[in-house]
C-alpha cells in the first residue's frame, strides 16, 4: 500500500493484527464482522483476498461492545444466591479450627535449643 493511501485511510490493521491486539483468534475476528453493530466503513478491500480494517473504527466498535457487556445486569435472584453462599462460607470459616501442624523431631529440637 502506498504512503498516500495509508494517510488517507488512517491506521490499517490486517485480521492478524486485529486478532493480536484484541487477544482473540482470527476466526473470532472474522465472526465479529457479522455482528450487527460492526461499522460497515471499517472494512477496506484492497484487492482479491486482501482486506484491511480501519483501526479507529475497530476501536469505536470495541467501545460499543464494552458498553453492551456492562449494560447486561446480573439477575437479582442469582445475586441473592451468591450472597447467601458467601455468608455460609464465612460462617463455616469462623467455626472451623485449623489442625495443629505435625511436630517433627527437628522442629522439637530447634524449639528446645531456642529457649
Amino acid at each position: 500500500m502506498n504512503q498516500r493511501a495509508s494517510d488517507a485511510w488512517g491506521a490499517m490493521w490486517s485480521v492478524v493484527d486485529w486478532a493480536r491486539k484484541w487477544q482473540i483468534s482470527e476466526t473470532q475476528a472474522h465472526n465479529l464482522r457479522k455482528h450487527p453493530k460492526f461499522p460497515p466503513d471499517a472494512t477496506v478491500v484492497i484487492g482479491a483476498r486482501c482486506v484491511r480494517f480501519r483501526a479507529e473504527r475497530l476501536e469505536e466498535f470495541a467501545a460499543i461492545l464494552a458498553m453492551e457487556s456492562k449494560a447486561i445486569a446480573y439477575p437479582e435472584r442469582l445475586t441473592r444466591g451468591k450472597q447467601k453462599a458467601a455468608a455460609a462460607r464465612r460462617d463455616t470459616a469462623a467455626t472451623w479450627i485449623a489442625p495443629a501442624a505435625p511436630v517433627t523431631a527437628q522442629a522439637a529440637e530447634a524449639e528446645a535449643t531456642a529457649t
